[in-house]
């Protein structure tokens, strides 16, 4: 029988805070089975979260799997993580607020390191979004990164809307 999207997407969400509750039990019942996941599949699982629980209240076993989830990703290492990838992370758990200051330095210390080589303008624009809703403002060494990633794509391939373009590089220059 088909089911609807309504339907389907109560079942993801069964399916996802089951998981946290494994998650959030962590190592006290069985391994965190998080850390055999790949970086792929850990940006996925962050990303699905922040769009099918940003609408609700968190439970407290929900914030901890979302917070497992980061744990896992730096336990990964976060060389392996596409742009793409690196912004959903910090952009989930900016959406559902949680708490990540280690992800969040990590992240962004990743993206500059860098030099946000390979990001997109949805990516970069994620990142500044996700780290200034986290940490309160921008870490002065990625308003730098963002100034000279937007030099270098000459700002009209970053951001196609001739307002965006201009007050972004008036911030930035």
């Amino acid at each position: 029988m088909h089911q609807s999207h309504g339907a389907q997407t109560h079942e993801l969400l069964s399916r996802i805070d089951e998981l946290a509750v494994t998650e959030a039990r962590g190592v006290e019942d069985a391994p965190n089975a998080l850390l055999y996941w790949n970086a792929q599949d850990l940006s996925n699982l962050a990303w699905a979260y922040g769009r099918l629980r940003a609408q609700a209240s968190l439970a407290p076993n929900q914030v901890a799997a979302v917070s497992a989830v980061g744990r896992a990703a730096l336990a990964l290492g976060l060389r392996g993580f596409w742009p793409q990838g690196l912004s959903n992370l910090l952009w989930a758990h900016a959406r559902l607020a949680v708490p990540c200051a280690d992800l969040s330095q990590a992240i962004c210390s990743e993206a500059v390191a860098r030099d946000l080589a390979g990001f997109s303008s949805q990516e970069v624009s994620n990142l500044v979004w996700a780290a200034t809703v986290l940490d309160g403002r921008m870490e002065p060494s990625l308003c730098g990164a963002v100034a000279a990633w937007l030099r270098r794509c000459d700002a009209v391939d970053a951001f196609d809307h001739p307002q965006v373009r201009v007050r972004h590089r008036s911030h930035f220059s």
